[in-house]
């Protein structure tokens, strides 16, 4: 199995009763140091994927301009209209 052109293997968790649905599918390189490199979650019949390829490159992170940040309430109010 490869992700992004890298041997993987896949760890998967799953939900620890009948109703809990949820499931996550860990994306590891099999050589090298064992970095994730994909995680795919579903979570009440939504999945959604997280692709980490940058793993030893700085980055730069910088705080955004107040206008263009919300607070958790208003971010948890967006997804749910969705």
């Amino acid at each position: 199995m490869t992700t992004a052109g890298i041997g993987a293997i896949a760890l998967v968790a799953t939900g620890q009763s009948a109703s809990d649905q949820s499931r996550d599918v860990y994306q590891i390189a099999a050589a090298g140091k064992p970095y994730i490199l994909q995680i795919q979650s579903t979570r009440d019949g939504r999945t959604s994927t997280t692709i980490y390829d940058s793993f030893g490159d700085k980055v730069s992170i910088h705080v955004p301009p107040v206008g263009r940040t919300m607070s958790i309430d208003e971010f948890r109010a967006r997804v749910a209209s969705r």
